[in-house]
Parts: structure tokens; C-alpha cells; sequence
């Protein structure tokens, strides 16, 4: 099996701050030549803000965040602050259209759920290219 990157999140019951995460994310990005997404969720205990995520983005194999923290604000601030330098993923639709009001462009904003797997069949993924339509072509 070949693998190009992992996803990596705090480990609740060692890390409580956020100076605690990043050095833990060294030290893995030390072990390894994967590239790195950190999983920013408060499911594991610390929920990094904006200027912590640039930070972890800094980090040489860190090439990108799954920005989970339901913050709306924590969301935007990261991707004006390293959405031209890394992937900035958030599970949440209403990122699309903020993205547009506050002028990010396009690639500062990708969107994935951690749960659409759950919909998917061997062979056949549940959105097939040319379903996903901007909010504007969509008939209110």
C-alpha cells in the first residue's frame, strides 16, 4: 500500500494548549515525509485558532487543515490567513457563499465532510461530476 498523507488531530488526553499541539505536530512532520492535514476539531479537546493553524501550516509537510472548529469566524480568519498557502478544508456549505462575500478566491475554499463516505458504494460515489451547481444556478 502507498500512502502520500495523513490526517493527523491532537491527541486529546496529552495536549491542552495550543503551543502543546503544535509541538506534537512537529514531532510527527519530524517522522515522516506524508504530507500532513490537521484535523481542527473540538472532539479532540483543543480547538486551534486561525493564527495557531497558519502556524501548523508552517510546518514543512503541513499542507493543510480540516478547519472543523463550527466557528464561523475561526473558519474565515484561516482561510484569509493561509488559504493561498495551503488547503483549507471546512465540512460546512455556508463557507462557499461567506468565501464569495468576503472575495477569497475560489481555491481558498474547499469543502469535504468526514461523513459522506457513509453514502458512498464500492465503485460508485454518490455525487457524480457536474451535480455539484453554484448557489447562484440554483432555482430558489
Amino acid at each position: 500500500m502507498l500512502f502520500r498523507s495523513l490526517i493527523l488531530a491532537s491527541p486529546y488526553m496529552v495536549t491542552k494548549t495550543e503551543k502543546a499541539v503544535i509541538e506534537f505536530t512537529k514531532t510527527v512532520a519530524a517522522q515522516t515525509n506524508l504530507g500532513i492535514m490537521f484535523y481542527n476539531s473540538p472532539q479532540f479537546g483543543v480547538v486551534m485558532s486561525a493564527q495557531g493553524l497558519q502556524e501548523l501550516c508552517r510546518i514543512p509537510n503541513v499542507v493543510g487543515v480540516k478547519e472543523a472548529s463550527f466557528n464561523k469566524d475561526i473558519s474565515l480568519e484561516t482561510h484569509k490567513l493561509v488559504g493561498q498557502d495551503a488547503v483549507i478544508s471546512t465540512p460546512d456549505e455556508w463557507i462557499y457563499w461567506a468565501a464569495k462575500e468576503q472575495g477569497l478566491a475560489p481555491q481558498q475554499v474547499m469543502f469535504a465532510n468526514t461523513s459522506d463516505w457513509r453514502f458512498d458504494l464500492p465503485g460508485r460515489n454518490n455525487l457524480q461530476p457536474g451535480e455539484l451547481v453554484a448557489r447562484d444556478d440554483v432555482a430558489e
